[in-house]
């Protein structure tokens, strides 16, 4: 009764009110702004004030180049230009954006779901996507990285419907939107695409003609990205920074760059990503911008999932039988390669930022779906258990957010810059607070904007006005010091 009248409601209802949270007190939590929020405020305002990139007069760029970092791309610049046109330029506004992308990737997260197991199934996994603590912060957030999710996820639900050659060409199209989303994809989506192609020749009765399409699309749609790369090599420099291979991060280990050190610290890095610690209890302690350090990527609604893996792989190696049946070894097997390919990226790269490995959560979010929901069919009883479980813990979650990730999260999202420049009245004041930013360029500009209420060339000449004359006092004042 409880499960074919009653729990469709009870999730959904679950499943809408955790999702309404994503959206409360954007403005206020995180408390403070961070670089990446800063460079996507300034890009987005410039671009719907006057159509120029952030930091020259160049009129609807293919990228926003920072000049640091990752330039900001255009899957996220023309959507985020109509956003801000449409809601404003304030911090709530561009954080909903970031907000309402991971929507769009949860309502595709329960459409793949459903093609593949049915509504409960969909269900099951829509929850499992909506308590995850490993997106939560970051769907909160002023970024541009979660848009590859609703584009790798779309791209995915078009596939595995997809009969006729139009579809094809569109799955292709979202599937190349995710190499311009995030500088990660360049390495998960061709490998994606080669197991995407064979499980879809094997299983879902594809022709070559049809995976032809896909990657021609695919190639085609790319054209402008590689030429981009190629005329302005300095789009690559951050990946590189970031790769384990730097020589300053082998350093701080006590290790060289030789083939060696490299291949331990791979290793290393690799069962990190597995660890209890990471996944379960603490997340990234010190990196609070993207956990909030009091819980792991993984929810609960995750763990019994894990366990009942466990259970029946055990169950099954002492009664000397299967443990995937031979209808799905060919699903389980795509998904589980996906989750190792979307991990790559956080291997090998030497900081532990959850973004690096978030093309594996939506496979990771179908695995927990798709056992909860073989859970509840083999054994009805552990239904409310595991709702209510997955209700606790959502509640667990939320408190700890909006009670403590505010203050966790200073560090990384700098109130007091934010706090000196709302009490910031007089020209003085603003000199004041200027001379303090006045290295990261994208900071003042973006207070500037916000505050003071200057447009973006405004923000732009006073700043670069300034700067020299920052500089020349900073080092009056280094040699003034005994």
């Amino acid at each position: 009764m409880l499960s074919r009248y009653f729990l469709p409601v009870f999730l959904a209802l679950l499943i809408v009110i955790v999702n309404s949270f994503r959206f409360l007190d954007l403005e206020g939590l995180p408390n403070g702004y961070m670089f990446d929020e800063e460079t996507s405020s300034v890009t987005l305002q410039c671009l719907a004030e006057k159509g120029i990139a952030p930091l020259d007069n160049t009129p609807y760029p293919l990228f926003g180049e920072l000049g640091v970092g990752n330039p900001k791309p255009p899957t996220y610049m023309y959507p985020g230009m109509i956003w801000v046109k449409s809601f404003g330029f304030s911090a709530g506004s561009v954080r909903a954006l970031t907000a309402f992308s991971f929507i769009l990737a949860l309502l595709g997260l329960f459409a793949v779901a459903w093609q593949l197991g049915g509504t409960m199934c969909g269900l099951w996994t829509l929850l499992a996507g909506s308590v995850s603590p490993w997106i939560w912060s970051l769907s909160r957030m002023g970024i541009e990285g979660p848009f590859l999710l609703p584009f790798l996820i779309w791209g995915l639900f078009v596939a595995l419907r997809a009969k006729y050659f139009w579809q094809f060409i569109v799955a292709g199209g979202l599937f190349a939107a995710t190499v311009y989303t995030y500088p990660t994809a360049k390495m998960q989506a061709p490998l994606f695409l080669i197991v995407l192609g064979v499980y879809g020749i094997r299983q879902l009765g594809w022709k070559k003609s049809h995976l032809i399409a896909l990657v021609v699309t695919f190639l085609i749609a790319l054209v402008p990205l590689v030429w981009t790369k190629l005329s302005q090599p300095k789009l690559n420099e951050h990946f590189k920074e970031v790769f384990i291979t730097n020589p300053d991060y082998l350093r701080s280990l006590g290790r060289t760059d030789s083939i060696p050190d490299i291949l331990v610290t791979l290793f290393e890095k690799a069962i990190y990503q597995i660890s209890p610690d990471y996944l379960f209890f603490k997340g990234t302690p010190t990196d609070m911008g993207m956990t909030t350090g009091r819980q792991g990527l993984l929810s609960w609604l995750d763990g019994i999932a894990l366990l009942a893996l466990i259970f029946w792989g055990v169950t099954a190696f002492f009664k000397k039988r299967g443990f995937i049946k031979p209808s799905v070894k060919l699903l389980v097997g795509f998904i589980f390669i996906n989750i190792v390919l979307g991990t790559l990226p956080a291997i090998f790269c030497y900081n532990n930022d959850p973004l690096h490995s978030m093309a594996a959560w939506p496979f990771v979010m179908l695995t927990t779906g798709m056992v909860i929901n073989a859970v509840i069919t083999e054994y009805p009883w552990a239904t409310l258990p595991v709702f209510i479980s997955s209700a606790v813990f959502a509640g667990v979650f939320l408190m700890q957010y909006f009670k403590y990730y505010k203050d966790d999260s200073v560090w990384i999202f700098r109130k007091w810059s934010l706090e000196a420049a709302q009490q910031a009245k007089t020209d003085e004041d603003w000199m004041k607070f200027l001379y303090f930013h006045y290295k990261d360029g994208f900071a003042s500009r973006y207070f500037l904007m916000r505050y003071h209420g200057d447009d973006c060339l405004q923000a732009r000449t006073i700043y670069n006005n300034l700067k020299p004359r920052f500089e020349k006092m900073a080092q009056q004042q280094k040699k003034a010091r005994p």
